[in-house]
């Protein structure tokens, strides 16, 4: 038994697996710099949590709609074990990993998280990880995606 699997090897027949964890790790995607949003944070001026914020439409739509397809069509599910991790742009990239760290906290608690983070989202990851305690039990891989899908 390693990694949730069990290994069986049938003599003369090869070596055969079967997965006892069938659900897929939670992945959470960072987007970049100002792709995200909140009313509360960017119109009425007033303090935020992670909660207030969320991608914008328009980023979602043209730019990580194919991304985000990919992951559904893993077995992901939005909200169960895919979250987006939305983040006041406009703080330090400390401010934002302690909120990273909340966050993962909160929504996939006690569970190895796999990260996909664009450009300040990687920032963001990558401080959480290494600099802010308790968070590095909580990230199994950290995938990097440069300003440029192309």
């Amino acid at each position: 038994v390693g990694g949730g699997r069990v290994f069986v090897s049938v003599e003369g027949l090869g070596i055969y697996y079967a997965d006892l964890n069938p659900e897929p790790d939670p992945v959470v995607f960072i987007p970049g710099f100002a792709t995200t949003w909140s009313q509360k944070g960017l119109i009425e001026n007033q303090s935020t949590t992670y909660a207030d914020w969320q991608l914008m439409p328009v980023f979602t739509d043209a730019y990580y709609q194919p991304l985000l397809s990919t992951l559904k069509n893993a077995g992901l599910t939005e909200n169960q074990n895919l979250f987006t991790f939305g983040y006041d742009f406009r703080k330090s990239i400390v401010d934002n990993a302690n909120s990273l760290n909340t966050f993962l906290t909160d929504k996939t608690p006690g569970k190895k998280t796999n990260i996909v983070a664009h450009s300040m989202g990687g920032l963001v990851a990558r401080y959480c990880f290494e600099k802010v305690s308790g968070c590095a039990g909580k990230i199994g891989k950290i995938a990097f995606f440069p300003d440029d899908f192309s």
